[in-house]
């Protein structure tokens, strides 16, 4: 098949506050990331990673694939045979786009639209490689290749914000699901569960569903995967996917449209909304069309807003200057890694709360909320010392470690929203 390059550009500033800290290409849509997706269709092939300089460390040690320079110190020592695929890392393929773009030969361009989805080199991919480390803009990139590449358009809707990922997210579900065929039944469930199309229900091996569950697969499939835990009482409506190591809480209503990656645990009503992994919305609450990174904590009875009072359309500020329409009257609220919001916390409709932020004192938070923010209603910096100390204690209690790269990659996002806590907190006079 080749080799596969999945690649950065310019346009990773459109999902903040998530890709502060993670590459586009690990935003999850539907059961998998971008990466999973990919990487699941083309195995027994080589695969590399291209992204900013902060994130390298992380993804080499994360994914385990060549990242940056390894790819320009492969390809000079082994120039490949064959062609090389390119992929843009923030657009969610479907296996059969993937199949598609997989089956040609030539030098082609994919665009949809405007978007550049991704390019196929038949000679030394090396050139190429070495234009992409500089993380360019989507138009410099096709520029460079319309001299020598045919063009072919794809009937694609392309994420070019988060809250698309969070829309395409129920139809990525269906799309993960391949058929009643690959239904499986592994796990352990208790007496009194009910099931709503049964063949459209995967429960992964050492799953747990507990009694008095209700599995409604009317109007998509549901995916518990291996050592999931639904409690009793809780009804998961389809499309829906409950990640690996994940628990749903006695009584959670999990409405459709919910991805939960790994080892989350989450209570409450959750409607149409995305958890990257390992994050807490353990107790009763709302949040609907949302997206939260990893290691987030939102305290009892936080509540998000979907819906303004006038049902006008939302417009979202990801950098906190420029407002943006979302083009939709349902839009929630978008969560960086580590940050934590106390018990009664209220968060407006199309918010942004930014990496390692600590929200506490109950009531409405400000609809923008920079990275390392601390305090109720007048805020502080948030002291880094004290941020890691929390970060190591929290993810030890899920077996993780903050490793060397991490801590790069922790240290790299403070200093670069310095400014944008300055210019939002032009009063604080001292850290936490």
């Amino acid at each position: 098949m080749g080799n596969i390059i999945i690649f950065e550009t310019e346009s990773w500033k459109n999902f903040l506050p998530l890709s502060l800290s993670h590459p586009v290409f690990e935003m999850r849509v539907g059961r998998n990331s971008n990466l999973e997706r990919i990487t699941n269709f083309t195995r027994g092939n080589f695969l590399g990673l291209i992204t900013r300089p902060s994130m390298e460390g992380v993804s080499r040690e994360n994914h385990l694939l060549p990242v940056n320079q390894d790819l320009v110190n492969h390809f000079k020592d082994r120039p490949p045979e064959g062609k090389t695929i390119f992929l843009n890392g923030r657009i969610p393929l479907n296996h059969e786009t993937l199949n598609n773009i997989l089956s040609f030969g030539d030098n082609a361009l994919f665009r949809s639209d405007g978007d550049i989805i991704g390019f196929i080199c038949n000679e030394n991919p090396l050139a190429p490689v070495e234009m992409l480390l500089g993380i360019p803009e989507e138009e410099r990139i096709i520029e460079y290749l319309t001299h020598n590449h045919q063009e072919y358009r794809l009937m694609l809707n392309p994420a070019d914000y988060l809250w698309d990922y969070v829309n395409q997210n129920p139809d990525f579900i269906q799309a993960d699901f391949r058929g009643p065929q690959y239904s499986q039944h592994s796990g352990k469930v208790g007496e009194g569960v009910y099931y709503y199309n049964k063949d459209f229900i995967n429960i992964g091996i050492n799953a747990e569903v507990d009694a008095s569950v209700v599995l409604d697969a009317r109007k998509g499939p549901i995916f518990i995967e291996s050592g999931a835990h639904i409690h009793s009482h809780s009804v998961i409506l389809g499309p829906a996917v409950i990640g690996e190591k994940s628990e749903l809480m006695p009584g959670t209503r999990l409405r459709e449209g919910c991805s939960i990656g790994p080892q989350c645990r989450v209570g409450g009503e959750v409607e149409e909304s995305i958890f990257m992994g390992y994050s807490n919305k353990y107790h009763e609450g709302f949040l609907g069309h949302s997206y939260l990174g990893e290691w987030v904590n939102l305290g009892a009875l936080t509540t998000n807003s979907d819906l303004k009072n006038n049902y006008g359309e939302i417009k979202v500020s990801p950098d906190g200057v420029n407002l943006v329409s979302t083009g939709s009257n349902k839009v929630g609220v978008f969560i960086g890694d580590h940050s934590k919001l106390g018990i009664g916390s209220l968060i407006n409709s199309g918010a942004i709360i930014g990496f390692c932020v600590n929200f506490y004192g109950g009531g409405l938070a400000p609809k923008y909320l920079p990275s390392f923010s601390w305090g109720d209603h007048k805020f502080m910096q948030y002291d880094l010392d004290k941020a890691l100390k929390t970060a190591r204690a929290v993810m030890a209690r899920r077996g993780k470690l903050l490793t060397p790269e991490y801590l790069k990659l922790f240290k790299s996002v403070f200093e670069e929203t310095r400014k944008d806590r300055e210019l939002f907190m032009p009063s604080f006079s001292g850290q936490s």
